[in-house]
Parts: structure tokens; sequence; C-alpha cells
């Protein structure tokens, strides 16, 4: 879900409320930035909220592994519709390389 929500967030405000105020040029590359940064989950940051939730730990530790071998197969084409929703094309090599 959080690939999708922040690639509608950066299309929304890269691409609409903040574009008056950027390089046009450099729009699209704000997007694509933004979705390949974001695009796979932040382990550390599931560890810490297990943690705070008093989670089972071993459970939080095979939600995050699990996760990881998803990401490993599935970054390059949810980042490549993302991209390819908002019309901005990133080479399959720069997709594999930065997954």
């Amino acid at each position: 879900m959080k690939p999708f929500s922040i690639a509608l967030l950066a299309w929304l405000f890269i691409g609409g409320l903040l574009r008056p105020w950027l390089p046009a040029e450099q729009i699209d590359s704000f997007i694509a930035g933004l979705t390949l940064l974001d695009a796979p989950s932040c382990t550390a940051m599931v560890f810490v909220w297990g943690n705070l939730s008093r989670g089972e730990p071993h459970f939080t530790l095979t939600q995050v592994a699990l996760n990881n071998v998803i990401m490993v197969f599935a970054f390059a084409p949810i980042v490549r519709l993302l991209l390819g929703l908002a019309a901005i094309t990133v080479p399959w090599d720069t997709l594999l390389l930065s997954g």
C-alpha cells in the first residue's frame, strides 16, 4: 500500500501543489526520486513499532524477512508501474540496480 500512496502524494504535491516553485525541467526527476526512495519499506521502523506495541519479536522478524524477500523481486516492477502511471520512463537497469 505504501508505494502506491507515496506515488500519489509525490504526484499530488510535486506534480501539482509545489509545481510553481520547482524547476519545470526537474519535476519528473523529483517524482521519480521520491518513488524510488520510498518504494521499499523501512525495516528499522517495523522493529521499532513492533517493540513499542509489545509485539512478538519473532513474528516481527518474520514479517521483516518476508517483506525483504518480496521486495527483492517486486521492487523494480512496482516502481516501473508507478512511474509508468506518471508517464515517467526509467530504464530497467537503473531500477534493478536501485532495488
